[in-house]
């Protein structure tokens, strides 16, 4: 249920009645509550905070345990995962390190609780967000001040705790959404971290920087001494772009695909991605006896080239970004692996198919039509890949193996 432009406050978290109150309600519609409190406070806090621990249990995992108090709105929407945020945080070696956005705080709360931490220091521009921080990070030093401003403050703290620059990660997520519009491009973010990145650099050894999926490498790789981009993947979606630049690196940056593991127990996967250059990239208009797709990080890298059209030797199908091989392929977090089971024209399957996926690539028709025309209803064992390659239309229908 929608709700006007109105924040969470932690001084409505000060008595423990709080937690009772949520507690005791947290089984009941939201709708229903907010019906009967309204926007009253502390009521909306703590209404907000059963909305979010419903919604977000798998997302922020430990911040629930230690009655974390979220906000509302965008920043608890687009707060990254507690999965991306131990990510993030295990790149950080240094004892010492700032968040100059924070957000709602969960990347702060992981470099803040890393192995060898000293201090860490979180910066947010919204107050309000600010305010939350201060209840949820007690333990860190905490500021609401424009990124760009902090520099003279910045070398102060780092003064007062006798701190090297050899010894202080800069980690900066930056605003996309500061003009009004969503951007992809690092020149239209706030901060902005083409005309800062030199000043950060020399007061820090590492900044690490946070960007949308949607981001150009190419334009990321132009950063100064950029020695690292991470294309991090997680439940099946490219995440986020992590650009780490590290003082003094002067070589060509290298690309790492990283597919985190939605179980905690098992490991991430990590792939560093082969330069296609020297690949010569075969192209095929009929599928063979297997289809191999890449999946988000290993589209988004171009890694599929080198490692699906290299050293796998797999031909590129000519529409679209799908390889076909005559060898099972090995099982991989970076890709899908499909055999084929018939290759016919449109609407034309002589196999009896009642549940499949639809992907269409180049086809002219969307899937609910090809699905109605096909009368298949929604699965996931099998698929119909609608194909058009120059003139000719095909369907592939292939099991997945994975």
């Amino acid at each position: 249920m929608s709700q006007p432009n109105q924040q969470v406050h932690p001084e409505d978290f000060d008595d423990h009645k709080s937690w009772i109150w949520i507690d005791a309600h947290y089984s009941k519609s939201i709708q229903d509550l907010r019906l009967k409190y309204g926007l009253e406070r502390p009521y909306f806090s703590w209404i907000s905070q059963i909305d979010a621990r419903r919604k977000y249990a798998k997302k922020f995992g430990p911040l629930l345990m230690n009655k974390w108090i979220f906000p509302t709105g965008l920043p608890l929407e687009q707060s990254s995962s507690w999965a991306t945020a131990a990510f993030k945080a295990s790149l950080v070696r240094t004892p010492y390190s700032i968040d100059l956005c924070a957000g709602m705080g969960v990347d702060s709360y992981a470099l803040s609780t890393r192995m060898g931490v000293q201090k860490h220091w979180a910066n947010e521009l919204n107050e309000e967000l600010a305010q939350l921080l201060k209840h949820n990070l007690p333990d860190v030093n905490i500021s609401n001040a424009p990124a760009e401003e902090l520099m003279k403050e910045l070398e102060q703290w780092k003064k007062e705790h006798k701190i090297s620059a050899e010894a202080l990660t800069i980690y900066v997520d930056p605003d996309r959404r500061a003009n009004g519009n969503k951007a992809h491009s690092i020149d239209d973010t706030v901060p902005h971290l083409p005309s800062l990145q030199s000043h950060w650099l020399e007061c820090a050894h590492t900044l690490l920087s946070k960007h949308s999926p949607m981001a150009s490498l190419e334009e990321l790789k132009q950063l100064e001494a950029c020695a690292l981009i991470y294309v991090v993947e997680y439940q099946g979606e490219c995440k986020e772009l992590l650009c780490l630049q590290q003082k003094g690196h002067t070589d060509p940056p290298s690309i790492e695909i990283i597919v985190l593991a939605s179980d905690e127990k098992t490991t991430s996967v990590q792939h560093r991605v082969e330069t296609s250059d020297h690949f010569q990239l075969e192209l095929a208009t009929n599928a063979a006896k297997f289809l191999i797709q890449p999946g988000p990080a290993l589209s988004k890298s171009e890694g599929h080239v080198g490692l699906l059209g290299g050293i796998m030797r797999a031909k590129k199908m000519v529409t679209g970004n799908l390889y076909t091989i005559d060898q099972e392929p090995v099982p991989s977090e970076l890709y899908v692996r499909y055999e084929v089971i018939e290759v016919a024209k449109p609407y034309k399957l002589k196999t009896r198919v009642e549940h499949a996926a639809v992907e269409r690539i180049g086809f002219p028709e969307h899937p609910d039509t090809i699905r109605k025309k096909l009368k298949v209803k929604e699965g996931r064992e099998l698929k119909i890949f609608a194909m058009k390659m120059g003139a000719q239309k095909q369907m592939i229908l292939a099991r997945r193996l994975d």
